[in-house]
């Protein structure tokens, strides 16, 4: 059953192994053909491994979780200058920006642990 799968799909990722993998002739600017560029380069593809692509997806993702975070402090901290000492509408307030303090916390610690990795990884500096 497993095999029957397989060998359907395959199949179908039978002409990407061989079209990404080999070099091909690409045209240049000057009309003529210039040798050794990949497929994905004259297809205008990024040429980057598998963990770069993961590596930015990540880095974007733990950003944008830190953003909303800061946001949702500034928020919630109007929330509780609004709250004109209101006990219910303070508690939810205070709520909310202890909530924003742990995304803020958790983004961060994801963005140097990702970096960690990446330098473990790839067995240099950073930069």
């Amino acid at each position: 059953m497993l095999f029957d799968a397989m060998k359907k799909y395959f199949f179908l990722l039978l002409p990407v192994l061989f079209l990404g993998a080999g070099q091909v002739w690409a045209a240049d600017g000057a009309g003529g053909w210039a040798a050794g560029k990949s497929l994905m380069e004259s297809l205008g593809l990024p040429n980057a491994t598998v963990w770069d692509i993961l590596d930015n997806f990540v880095t974007a993702l733990l950003s944008l979780l830190g953003l909303v975070s800061i946001i949702a402090f500034v928020i919630s901290g109007f929330k509780y200058l609004q709250s004109a000492g209101e006990e219910a509408e303070a508690k939810d307030a205070k709520n909310a920006m202890k909530y924003s303090i742990y995304g803020v916390i958790v983004a961060l610690m994801g963005l140097v642990i990702l970096q960690a990795v990446t330098v473990m990884l790839n067995a240099a500096g950073p930069f």
